[in-house]
């Protein structure tokens, strides 16, 4: 991973990329994150025939929650207490901000084109 993103994750006050072979990984990183994004639209738009939006959100979420949850384990209990001290701005202000955001994006996408939901999705307020 490059030192920057390395310096970020940790609180760490960002430095400029040490190597030209940092910067690059910087940016094949950021554009996997792009292609993973762009992957959610074109499944999302591929499984709405099939399955209501937010059926799809749920699954989302919990394939989410199931993928990461090994990478996390370690930091449960740390986790576990800053949910106990801040669950009362969680669960009404980010639980249902997250599942009404792909809510309406997922039913965008079945109404209409994945470009024009991409074209939408950057005005959002996050």
């Amino acid at each position: 991973m490059p030192h920057a993103i390395i310096q970020v994750i940790k609180g760490q006050p960002q430095a400029a990329a040490q190597t030209p072979g940092e910067r690059n990984e910087a940016l094949g990183l950021l554009a996997l994150c792009w292609l993973l994004a762009a992957g959610v639209f074109i499944a999302v738009k591929w499984a709405g025939t099939y399955t209501p939006p937010w059926t799809l959100v749920f699954y989302r979420l919990l394939f989410a929650l199931l993928f990461l949850l090994p990478f996390v384990a370690s930091h449960y209990s740390e986790m576990a207490a800053w949910l106990r001290q801040h669950y009362l701005v969680i669960l009404p202000i980010g639980a249902p901000g997250l599942a009404l955001t792909q809510g309406a994006l997922f039913i965008a996408l079945i109404a209409t084109g994945i470009i024009i939901v991409t074209m939408i999705k950057p005005g959002k307020a996050t």
